[in-house]
């Protein structure tokens, strides 16, 4: 027991890595749009990494089970190690750039899957009294992790992104060979027969409607990260410079609400958080939306990343609780929602742009947050969480 911080510790730092592995793309995302990548080919790299998800994630709850969870994870931590390679190779390979990116998006989206779905499952059962505040506090190692990502690149090897994609496989690989050693194994002991019945029947209405809650919230996720630097640049005329810093602040924001909610989830139950961080969301759309000034551009980012914050790690904490008997299957069919919005929402992109600019996709995911904030006030009226659980 004296020593859960210390693996805690070392989930966390998994967790910040591949953050910055995540936010890879979408910040040399101008860079790569210079090189002769369309903004169609841009969105199939997104989808790329999406496609392996949602692919992964439909498998990955079985595989947790019988496999293992830290068996999961730990594969999940290799494969971004390869994914940031392919990356790497991709910089200094012009000629096969496109190529080399398809296949790392591929391979990063196999493993930030394969972290994503033991993650939530793994900590649950490890830590079970407090699944809400443990989620959120890692899930804030992921976003500084891409808040990080932004500002390392512009700081150090600018165009030259290669030599920082084989800085975070290093990463990567120290905590792979730490992780292989440390981590402990853990068992479902919530098991029963009822998690053999089918998720399609009328009982499992709940669970599914927290799937489609997170794949709605997905598509508001995708544009604000992979589609903001290039909407502050190309379409509010920002330098690439600061459409970065604005992206940065972004996801500080987003990882300081996320430990900031961890804290007061101390005192504050988990529901009245859910219930309002949509409404943020919506609200950091719509600021992007009519803005024209620097400043209140980074406000509406901030207030967008706020409602984005804790989003995902509150939804698994009901998840994993309401439905804990299936905790290790739950989570990869939770992943498979968020991927599968993220796909979604790649292929809609792709083909609105051609019609439409950015701005009016920005308009319209503000009003897609408030379809959230709907099903987030059922979810948790209907909710089996017990009163008081943090």
């Amino acid at each position: 027991m004296k020593d859960k911080p210390i693996k805690i510790i070392i989930i966390c730092f998994i967790c910040f890595f591949m953050g910055m592995a995540w936010t890879v793309l979408p910040t040399i995302s101008n860079l790569l749009l210079n090189d002769s990548i369309s903004k169609s080919e841009y969105s199939i790299l997104t989808f790329t990494l999406v496609f392996a998800g949602l692919i992964f994630s439909s498998i990955a709850g079985v595989l947790g089970r019988i496999k293992g969870l830290k068996n999961v994870l730990v594969s999940g931590v290799f494969l971004c190690i390869i994914a940031m390679v392919f990356y790497a190779l991709g910089c200094y390979q012009i000629k096969h750039l496109y190529v080399l990116l398809l296949i790392g998006q591929f391979i990063l989206g196999l493993g930030i899957t394969s972290i994503l779905t033991s993650l939530a499952a793994y900590l649950s059962l490890y830590i079970p009294k407090a699944t809400a505040m443990v989620l959120t506090g890692i899930f804030a190692c992921v976003n500084i992790g891409s808040f990080t990502c932004p500002i390392f690149f512009n700081l150090f090897n600018q165009n030259k992104w290669g030599n920082n994609s084989i800085i975070i496989a290093a990463g990567f690989f120290v905590l792979f060979l730490i992780a292989l050693k440390v981590l402990p194994v853990v068992k479902n002991p919530y098991t029963e027969s009822k998690s053999k019945k089918s998720f399609f029947k009328k009982e499992y209405l709940f669970f599914w409607l927290f799937f489609l809650t997170l794949a709605l919230y997905s598509v508001c996720e995708l544009v604000y990260s992979y589609w903001g630097i290039i909407y502050l640049n190309q379409y509010k005329q920002f330098n690439l410079e600061l459409s970065r810093f604005s992206l940065s602040f972004y996801w500080i924001a987003v990882g300081l609400g996320q430990l900031t909610i961890c804290w007061l989830l101390k005192y504050i139950a988990p529901k009245y958080f859910y219930r309002v961080l949509p409404i943020l969301i919506a609200i950091g759309f719509w600021g992007m939306f009519f803005s024209k000034e620097l400043t209140s551009v980074i406000i509406s980012f901030v207030i967008g990343g706020l409602g984005a914050s804790a989003f995902i790690a509150l939804t698994m904490n009901f998840v994993e609780i309401d439905f804990k008997e299936i905790a290790e299957i739950a989570s990869g069919v939770m992943f498979m929602g968020y991927f599968l919005g993220y796909l979604i929402g790649s292929l809609a992109i792709a083909q609105a742009i051609k019609f439409t600019d950015l701005s009016k996709i920005f308009l319209f995911s503000g009003f897609l947050a408030i379809i959230i904030e709907l099903f987030t006030l059922y979810l948790v009226k209907k909710s089996r969480i017990p009163k008081g659980y943090h």
